[in-house]
């Protein structure tokens, strides 16, 4: 497992059938938002991101940085 601040990520061998991809927004893959403050948790890297039922999957091929704004 991987954390950073209140989102982990956890090691997973395939997308969830019926995930859907996420488009990229101009800052990035968003990961989360902060409620109070509206920054988020971003891939700025290549990646893809999916979601299903409220659950993010992000897929890459390389490491990347997830920034916190």
């Amino acid at each position: 497992m991987i954390v950073q601040g209140d989102v982990f990520f956890i090691r997973t061998q395939s997308i969830p059938e019926g995930a859907l991809q996420k488009s990229r927004e101009a800052k990035g893959y968003v990961i989360a938002k902060g409620e109070a403050t509206g920054h988020a948790h971003v891939i700025e890297d290549e990646a893809m991101l999916y979601d299903k039922k409220g659950t993010l999957f992000v897929k890459v091929s390389k490491p990347v940085e997830v920034r916190h704004e």
